[in-house]
């Protein structure tokens, strides 16, 4: 359940589409930065993010963040750091990138005296898709980043008069982030889902707004 909740701790218009790297779910150009905040809804729980973005000019570009969720009726909270490394693919008519990322999840609790440290490490290889369309002055994006995700997740329980254990193991899951954004001028807004093939998992939705710096 736990290394559940950490690892969910990562959203048709007739128009012309119109430039943008919407593939890695930012509605950025060549030279622009973007941060965002946002707010996602796994069971039990809730995440509060906060991300950035660097569109480098040229088809790199690097974006990063942090996370804190609350659990239902637990006091103790989890944190979420990671970034992540796409290339967008030129020549095309649509936004595509391969995209690469690491990201480091920790939750630890303590209970009459026993403790719990559950962290898990992923690396999520990935392949974003997106299309921005031009509505007047306005754009609206539509994007879907599948990913291959190895994981390796750690759990160490020490409980007092009966000792410790400590548990690791390594997985491999697919994912995917679905998502849909609305810019008006420097500010944009969104709704995202995450999807995993993890045994017992939900689909995770957030909502975020966002702020563009940089070239217009």
């Amino acid at each position: 359940m736990r290394t559940l909740y950490l690892s969910a701790i990562a959203a048709a218009l007739a128009a012309a589409p119109v430039s943008a790297q919407i593939c890695t779910g930012f509605p950025t150009v060549d030279g622009q930065k973007a941060i965002t905040a946002g707010i996602g809804f796994p069971e039990d729980s809730k995440t509060y993010s906060l991300r950035g973005a660097v569109d480098l000019t040229g088809p790199l570009s690097v974006n990063g963040g942090v996370a804190v969720g609350t659990i239902d009726e637990v006091d103790d909270k989890a944190y979420s750091f990671g970034a992540n490394v796409a290339y967008e693919l030129k020549g095309l008519s649509f936004s595509a990138c391969p995209v690469v990322g690491l990201n480091y999840n920790t939750f630890s609790m303590e209970e009459s005296g026993a403790t719990m440290d559950v962290s898990a490490l992923n690396i999520p290889l990935g392949f974003g898709v997106g299309q921005t369309f031009a509505a007047g002055s306005n754009s609206f994006g539509l994007y879907a980043v599948p990913q291959f995700v190895i994981s390796r997740a750690s759990m160490d329980v020490e409980i007092p008069g009966l000792g410790s254990a400590e548990e690791s193991e390594t997985d491999t899951f697919f994912g995917a982030d679905i998502g849909a954004l609305f810019k008006a001028g420097s500010f944009f807004a969104g709704a995202s889902v995450n999807v995993t093939s993890q045994a017992d998992s939900d689909a995770v939705f957030g909502l975020n707004v966002g702020m563009l710096f940089g070239r217009r």
